[in-house]
């Protein structure tokens, strides 16, 4: 059995990843307090390889030191943080997933600090030897670095309750707090291109 360590960052692509049956997640909510960051089992249940672990038990350390891991997932630089501290990286092999482009991760950010702020990442990923993973090339450019590029796909007979074929003359848009979430996910944008199509 391989073992992978994670943060419950993005539960979608944890659980799409849990499918496969000979690999064990032991998912770690290092942002259990934020709102929409925990495992909602009101949409997906644990999968049977999937083990939750929660940051405030007070033996989550010592869970991880009696568990030898295969590899560690992380989605953000936070998690870089969260690992080291944890002495955990680099001594297991680490992948870091960029789900979200610079521009977003780093949209607080003035323009003149950018180059500064890429450095920041590249340093941090060289400093305990991550391989990096983009979902896009867009987010790779976005980034201005090398690494390895592996789309997301989604799995419509688990995610949707309804059937869509693509048939009818309507456009179907997927995702989450797509309003709320404009400056990633591009709402008013297309919503212009969109028109008055259905």
């Amino acid at each position: 059995m391989i073992r992978c360590l994670t943060s419950q960052w993005h539960v979608p692509y944890i659980f799409n990843l849990a499918k496969l049956k000979q690999y064990e997640f032991y998912v770690i909510s290092f942002r259990h307090q934020m709102a929409g960051r925990d495992w909602y089992l009101g949409y997906r249940n644990f999968p049977p390889n999937v083990h939750h672990i929660a940051i405030d038990s007070l033996k989550y350390l010592e869970l991880l030191k009696y568990i030898d891991f295969n590899l560690i997932i992380m989605h953000n630089v936070f998690d870089i943080d969260a690992f080291s501290q944890a002495h955990l990286i680099p001594s297991i092999p680490s992948v870091y997933v960029f789900h979200n482009s610079f521009f977003t991760e780093f949209r607080t950010y003035p323009i003149d600090q950018w180059t500064q702020q890429r450095q920041l990442v590249q340093q941090k990923l060289a400093q305990f030897n991550i391989q990096p993973i983009f979902i896009s090339e867009f987010k790779r450019n976005s980034y201005e670095m090398n690494g390895t590029i592996i789309t997301p796909g989604i799995d419509t007979t688990s995610e949707f309750p309804y059937t869509y074929n693509g048939i009818e003359s309507i456009i179907l848009r997927i995702c989450s707090n797509l309003k709320s979430r404009d400056f990633m996910n591009g709402y008013l944008e297309s919503n212009d291109i969109i028109g008055d199509q259905p």
